[in-house]
Formats: structure tokens, sequence, C-alpha cells
């Protein structure tokens, strides 16, 4: 059975094991895996952001990580358009888009926009797509879709996709939010003692950044950089962005539990949340 028209969203909270789900899932389904995170998509943040490491970019390809300089934003409307080529992209090679991540905002902005422009194509299409001037066709398509790119659109969903393809949204979510956060504790733990802090030391020392930059405002970055600063003591830092990365948790799990049309699996061994997945794509149970 052809696989080629599901889009697959995995959500869910930091510290949740989505990296390691998404490597799982890579070993039983044919997909492409798309981060959706918006901070790893910055070279040179890789242990703060807790980036898959270089073996595993290696591997397994990933889409949307390290595609920027720190100090060159990325906003959800780049995102978006990035994400339409690679869905593109992903059908023309016979692969499931998987995005997989914890940046609740750009799923939602994705999906509300993407469904927004397919209800107004259906109306155009039955308006004009019947003219028989494709000139006329044309500026009647670039003036009622003004809010949208036309070139990543238009390379993107053609008639076929538009009437075939769907999606399946899953929330991964802890089995007790406050072993999760036990879990962070750790990890900013082993985050430190990979070199945290002389990783943002390092962006710290080069001269053209600052907390201006978006890249900067991540969770930890803006925190140590205040440490290097002198402005905070060490052991501020260290709970201010482990508060900082519960109350993430918090609003993430917010975000999903409004998540209408989604799947939930409770956080369990990744190889068998990976296989419910894979018989999820393979039967269509949506």
């Amino acid at each position: 059975m052809k696989t080629n028209n599901v889009i697959l969203f995995l959500m869910g909270p930091t510290g949740i094991g989505k990296s390691y789900l998404s490597l799982e899932l890579a070993n039983i389904l044919n997909i492409n895996i798309i981060s959706v995170d918006s901070s790893m998509v910055y070279r040179h943040m890789d242990i703060g952001t807790s980036k898959p490491n270089k073996v595993e970019l290696m591997n397994y390809k990933h889409y949307l990580i390290n595609i920027r300089d720190p100090n060159v934003s990325y906003s959800v409307g780049e995102f978006c358009k990035d994400a339409y080529k690679i869905i593109n992209f992903s059908f023309n090679t016979n692969k499931i888009p998987c995005f997989i991540g914890g940046s609740m905002m750009y799923f939602w902005y994705f999906q509300n926009n993407l469904y927004k422009f397919l209800n107004e194509y259906y109306i155009f299409k039955s308006k004009y797509l019947n003219t028989c001037n494709l000139n006329l066709y044309k500026s009647y398509y670039k003036k009622y879709f003004y809010n949208y790119n036309i070139d990543y659109i238009q390379a993107c969903f053609i008639d076929y996709y538009f009437n075939n393809y769907s999606i399946i949204n899953i929330a991964i979510v802890p089995t007790c939010k406050f072993d999760l956060y036990n879990k962070i504790r750790q990890r900013y733990n082993n985050m430190l003692s990979l070199g945290f802090i002389e990783e943002v030391k390092y962006l710290y020392d080069r001269g053209d950044l600052s907390l201006n930059n978006v890249s900067m405002k991540s969770i930890g970055y803006r925190q140590i950089w205040h440490y290097l600063d002198n402005k905070i003591s060490f052991y501020d830092t260290s709970d201010i962005i482990i508060k900082m990365t519960n109350y993430l948790v918090k609003r993430q799990l917010t975000w999903l539990n409004s998540w209408k049309n989604k799947i939930y699996f409770i956080e369990n061994d990744e190889l068998s949340i990976a296989n419910k997945i894979k018989n999820l794509v393979l039967c269509k149970k949506i």
C-alpha cells in the first residue's frame, strides 16, 4: 500500500524522548525526519538544544537542523515555507514526512494555515480553474492568494495531494509530570558535563551576537549569557534554567491538551510506540 499520502506530526514536551523515537521510527518506516524546534535550526547550538549528535545526523537524514547561523533569525513563516517544500520532496520520493518536535506554535501555525489554504483553494478552483485564458487564471491565482508565497505553495500541493493526503497527529505525554521534571534536572546536569557553558561561551566570545538575537533568547543560552556577564551566580543560573524548562513543559502540555484530532501515546518504550505508529500509518487509523 502507498503511504506517501500521509503526513505525520509527532508532538511532545521537552525531555520526553522524541528524538530517540524518531530514530526508532526511521528504522521501521520510510520517513523523512523534519525537526520542529525553533532552536535546533541554529548551528553551534548543540548541547543546550539536545540536538541529535553527529553520528545520528550522519546516519539519519534530518531536515531543518543546522540551517541558520545564530546571528540570522528564523521565523515560523519561514518554517512553513520550508515545510511545504520538504513535504513535496517527500511525496515525490515516496517517503512519509514526519514532523517531530516541541515547538507547538510551529505545529499549530503550519496546520492551521494549511487547512485555511486548502479551503480557499477549493473556492478559487470552483470559480476560476475552468477559465480558458491561462494568463488570466494565473493573475486570478496570484491576486486571490496574496497572503501566501505562491512559488512554495504551487511547488508543494497539486490536486493529487489535495485530494489524497491525510494528517496523523500524535501526542507523546509523560506517565507522570513530576518524573519528567526530574528527568529535566538530570538532563541539565548532563548538559553541563558535556560542556554546555563552554558552548555558550564560544557564542558569547564571537562578538557578533547579543541577547537581542532570537537564538540567544532560547532557554539556557540566555541565562548562561547573564552568568558570563557576571549578572547572576552559577547556582541561580542553574535554578532559573530548570524552572523555566519545567514551565515550558507545562505550556507544551497545555497546547497538547487543547489540540484537536490527536492520538495520545503515554511515555513508554520508544520501539513499542514506533511500532504502534507504524500500524497507524499502514492501516490509516486516523
